[in-house]
């Protein structure tokens, strides 16, 4: 009967441990926190200060800094970890008594994924370009007379007609801090009409648009093992009725096609892809001159897109890599409705 009368909706009302303090973990809890969840926080990497723990303790969290305070697990409905050894018994423990465990990026999707309401959502994700793909993303909509909110490895900023306003520096890609970007643009009165996020270990599930750029290096990723599995939680996260984009020269990326319900659009400058690339001429003057066909790119509305294209880039995004993220920014702008001329001019310029 308890069970049943806590089940109020997807983390609400129910009983979480979070764990992993170090990559987000505190602004998770703080947003569970704001649910009616009842939180328990595990430090598993000794990153909380006494007056960290004791600040907490004062909002209502519960605070471990070992394991063993928690080995308990049947007294928590949900589990949410990034970064922890594989090894820790509470998993182990969790998965012989039913306790679903779920990434920090899967419960700020869930969150999110209530309160964006009619706000476009583009997360990018990768192990290079990730940056750069954003900016030419949040310009474009910028140019395009959008209001933005961008999180990415520089700053946390709100763009607009009327300039652009810092909100925050020196905040991580960890998908918990989405949640923290999305909260300071509200605490400000600052509604956006798109948001562009970069996101460190894949998607949350709540974009309408999720990129992957591409995995130049698999390296070891604590929980989820490497950076491969992690960053396919952009299409195991992302609703059916959102556009994958992904990189069609990257052989990882590319598979990710085979395990999302929704529609893919893949760009790249190899064959097999709906936006092909080519690059005419490069010079460290005059920069990149690219142009390419689309084929059956499909939207976000379920329109189809078949056209050529073309752009320049400067000559600060030299080389191929550039060109890639070029064509990221160019899939993700045409998979959210924006006109091939209105992007490419946005990406030229």
């Amino acid at each position: 009967m308890e069970v049943m009368r806590r089940a109020v909706g997807a983390l609400r009302g129910c009983r979480v441990l979070v764990v992993d303090m170090t990559h987000g973990g505190v602004a998770l809890s703080e947003e569970l926190l704001r649910r009616g969840c009842e939180v328990t926080c595990l430090d598993v990497h000794g990153t909380l200060s006494d007056e960290d723990v004791e600040r907490l303790k004062l909002q209502g969290l519960r605070v471990a800094k070992r394991e063993d305070e928690v080995l308990d697990v049947g007294e928590f409905d949900v589990i949410a970890v990034q970064h922890a050894p594989r090894s820790l018994k509470l998993f182990s423990k969790a998965l012989e008594e039913g306790v679903p465990v779920i990434t920090h990026a899967r419960a700020v999707g869930i969150i999110l994924s209530e309160e964006k309401r009619d706000v476009k959502v583009v997360e990018v994700t990768g192990t290079n370009g990730k940056t750069t793909t954003v900016s030419m993303v949040a310009k474009a909509a910028l140019d395009y007379g959008l209001r933005v909110l961008v999180h990415d490895s520089l700053s946390t900023k709100f763009m607009s007609e009327g300039g652009v306003e810092l909100l925050a520096s020196g905040l991580s890609i960890t998908p918990a801090n989405v949640l923290k970007a999305w909260r300071i643009s509200e605490e400000r009165g600052l509604r956006p009409d798109m948001c562009v996020f970069e996101v460190s270990l894949g998607g949350t599930g709540a974009a309408d648009v999720g990129v992957v750029t591409g995995i130049l290096e698999n390296y070891p990723v604590s929980y989820m093992v490497n950076a491969f599995n992690s960053k396919l939680q952009m299409a195991l996260n992302m609703d059916g009725r959102g556009v994958l984009v992904l990189n069609g020269d990257d052989h990882y990326t590319r598979r990710f096609l085979h395990v999302f319900r929704g529609t893919s659009n893949v760009y790249g400058f190899e064959g097999g892809v709906q936006v092909r690339g080519e690059v005419l001429s490069r010079g460290l003057k005059s920069g990149l001159s690219v142009k390419g066909v689309i084929d059956g790119l499909r939207g976000v509305s379920g329109g189809v897109l078949s056209c050529e294209f073309s752009f320049n880039l400067k000559p600060q995004l030299f080389g191929k890599y550039q060109a890639l993220n070029a064509l990221a920014a160019l899939t993700t702008l045409l998979s959210l409705g924006f006109d091939v001329e209105h992007a490419c001019s946005s990406i030229s310029s």
